[in-house]
């Protein structure tokens, strides 16, 4: 894979500096993007066609709890009651109720193995993470895409985190 596009969030409650978003700008890639943690962005961003240029897409997000990198391998069909960023509530409920519970992604289902700097996870979480990673399945089926959750700052620090998405995005390139 040689094109892998990368996209982040920028800051929500509780994430003046959004760790994704630091990422996804740390690394020397023009093929990025940061989202505002908004549903109305996640669904204008998605309503173009800009996947098919790539090999793959790795979407970044930040979780409030855990001290190591998720690699999401699912995403749920729900979303919680918190409000984004403008205010908008989509929840609770199902994101689509002619959808399947589950839409697996593909970028994390082969040869890769919990380690010192990842675990393999199936809870993308309720929120915008979650509700991106899910429409992006719905919209891209067969194309390969997974969630990366990665930890705050105050746990793991930024140097850290850089230099383990630079092993993953290597991991990620060299895989066939």
């Amino acid at each position: 894979m040689d094109k892998i596009f990368l996209s982040g969030f920028g800051p929500f409650k509780g994430f003046d500096v959004n760790p994704s978003e630091v990422l996804v700008c740390s690394i020397d890639k023009k093929d990025s993007v940061v989202l505002p943690v908004s549903f109305d962005a996640v669904d204008a961003f998605l309503q173009d066609g800009f996947v098919k240029r790539f090999d793959a897409w790795l979407m970044i997000g930040v979780m409030s709890k855990g001290e190591r990198f998720r690699l999401e391998r699912t995403a749920k069909n729900w979303v919680c009651g918190e409000p984004d960023v403008r205010g908008v509530i989509r929840g609770e409920k199902r994101i689509d109720n002619d959808a399947p519970e589950i839409l697996h992604g593909s970028l994390f289902q082969k040869g890769f193995r919990s380690c010192r700097s990842w675990t393999l996870s199936d809870d993308a979480g309720a929120y915008l993470c979650n509700y991106l990673y899910f429409r992006a399945l719905q919209k891209y089926p067969n194309f390969p895409i997974g969630f990366l959750h990665v930890p705050a700052f105050q746990i793991l620090d930024e140097n850290t985190q850089i230099r383990i998405l630079k092993r993953l995005l290597k991991k990620l390139e060299s895989a066939q």
